[in-house]
């Protein structure tokens, strides 16, 4: 899509509150914990491909020593989202920039800040975004207030800062600074489509591949494990030797937790090994988005991957 094209279609949600695709509106955050199974060793000096989404993935890649980075996306505003959220680092303070982009129970439950994508702070940052970015949330904020942009253009699937900051290595108060001092430096690819077309669009390989939830959409594979296999076979083919993709992020559950028959079928892990036979997977928990919430180490989400 191109940038008039963007332009129109966010005006177009900005106006009618409508979409036309489940994944057009923006993650203001991850959902995931990332800091639970990002590894240093399967990142560092490493090629590294993953979906935008909320821009989280490649931050936290980039802040573990990633050599590059490159973002894959159906969403057609992940590109100017990235961008910003790389502008309000080099420019503000931790807590200015949580206030800045945090909306649902910040400053505390049950909240909505009135001051998220504040437009006098983005007048401030907007000097560090490139010149499609900066058309495009100047645009935005020269039409609409900041709340209305906020509400409509975002999802409100957040959680509260205190959590969010706890899935990100990247928002710990010492990497944070570390990360203010040397992010001008990075520069990500980016590749507008979707998991069953970016095969087609990938020109080089990969050390390591992340693909968040992907896994839990499984409607244009008219839910069928065995085409989502295929499709990963074919991106398997851009992985470079002894790398490793993350296929599926599976919330709440652990090795011993028992799928219910209406449960994305990702969950049902004795039909996804009997699926990925001749693949060499690998199941592993770490504490989840509930164990954070309530500090409890007993409850696991989980990431199945797969190395070539």
């Amino acid at each position: 899509m191109t940038l008039n094209e963007s332009k129109k279609y966010a005006n177009y949600i900005c106006n009618v509150g409508n979409i036309l695709e489940h994944f057009d509106r923006l993650y203001p955050f991850t959902t995931e914990n990332i800091s639970g199974y990002f590894k240093e060793e399967e990142i560092k000096n490493r090629s590294i491909l993953t979906v935008g989404s909320s821009g989280d993935q490649a931050i936290n890649a980039f802040l573990m020593g990633a050599k590059e980075v490159t973002i894959f996306d159906i969403n057609p505003f992940t590109k100017y989202f990235f961008d910003l959220k790389k502008a309000a680092i080099i420019n503000l303070e931790l807590d200015e920039f949580l206030k800045f982009f945090c909306y649902c129970h910040y400053p505390k439950t049950f909240y909505k800040n009135p001051t998220s994508l504040d437009s006098s702070v983005f007048s401030t940052i907007s000097k560090d975004l490139n010149i499609e970015s900066l058309e495009f949330w100047s645009y935005l904020f020269n039409v609409f207030k900041s709340k209305h942009i906020r509400q409509r253009l975002f999802i409100d699937d957040e959680y509260p800062y205190r959590i969010v900051s706890k899935l990100n290595n990247y928002l710990d108060e010492k990497n944070y600074y570390i990360l203010k001092g040397i992010i001008k430096e990075f520069n990500p690819t980016f590749i507008e489509s979707d998991l069953l077309s970016i095969p087609s669009k990938l020109t080089k390989k990969y050390d390591t591949i992340y693909l968040s939830n992907i896994s839990h959409y499984l409607k244009d594979y008219q839910y069928s494990l065995y085409l989502f296999r295929d499709n990963l076979l074919k991106l398997k083919q851009f992985m470079s030797d002894d790398s490793i993709m993350y296929f599926a992020y599976l919330y709440d559950m652990n090795e011993k937790t028992k799928a219910h028959y209406y449960w994305d079928p990702i969950h049902h892990l004795n039909y996804v090994r009997s699926v990925f036979e001749n693949e060499k997977i690998k199941f592993e928990s770490f504490k989840g988005i509930h164990g954070i919430f309530h500090d409890e180490e007993n409850f696991k989400d989980s990431v199945l991957s797969l190395r070539k």
